[in-house]
C-alpha cells in the first residue's frame, strides 16, 4: 500500500516536472527587451529613447522620429547630436518627470537635420545625452515614405537642390 502511495506520488511529480520543468529553466520570451518596430532603443538611466529612427525623402534632410520616456522625478533637457559636414550640431528636447515626449510623429514636433548627406538604408550616428549622463550614440536606421507608413512624416524636399 505504501509503495502504490510512494509511485504514485513519485509518478505525479516526474509528470508535473516534464511536462513545466521547461519554465524552471529557460528564460521567459516575454521578459527579453527587443525593438519592436524599425527603430532603435537607447537607455540613459532614467531617461529612454524608444523607437528612434531618421527620416530622410532626398538623403540631404533629415528627420528623427522618436519617443522619449522620463522616469526621473525631475523634467530633463534631452540633447540630441548629430555630425553635419564635420560640425557638431545639438538639439535640445524637455522631457517632463515621469513622463514621455514624442519628437517627428503626426502633430507633434520634429527634429530637423539639413545638409545632412546620407544614404538611404543604411544607419546614421547620432549622439544622446541629458543631465550629467555620460550619453551614448545610436546607429539609427535611415528609411523613406516607401512603406508608407512614414509617407507623411518625411521632411518637406527643398527645390534649391
Amino acid at each position: 500500500m505504501i509503495a502504490r502511495v510512494a509511485s504514485s506520488v513519485i509518478l505525479a511529480g516526474a509528470l508535473l516536472l516534464g511536462t513545466t520543468g521547461c519554465t524552471f529553466f529557460a528564460d521567459q520570451a516575454t521578459r527579453i527587451e527587443y525593438n519592436p518596430s524599425d527603430g532603435v532603443l537607447v537607455k540613459l538611466g532614467d531617461v529612454r529613447v524608444l523607437n528612434a529612427i531618421a527620416l530622410t525623402a532626398d538623403g540631404r534632410d533629415v528627420s528623427l522620429l522618436f519617443t522619449a520616456s522620463n522616469s526621473s522625478t525631475e523634467d530633463v533637457a534631452l540633447h540630441v547630436q548629430v555630425d553635419v559636414d564635420g560640425e557638431k550640431v545639438d538639439r535640445s528636447i524637455r522631457v517632463p518627470a515621469g513622463g514621455t515626449t514624442s519628437i517627428g510623429s503626426r502633430g507633434d514636433s520634429s527634429l530637423l537635420f539639413t545638409d545632412v548627406n546620407v544614404q538611404l538604408g543604411s544607419v546614421m550616428p547620432v549622439y544622446f545625452q541629458w543631465g550629467t549622463s555620460e550619453g551614448e550614440q545610436a546607429l539609427l536606421p535611415i528609411l523613406d515614405g516607401a512603406t508608407g507608413v512614414y509617407e507623411d512624416l518625411l521632411p518637406p524636399v527643398r527645390a534649391d537642390k
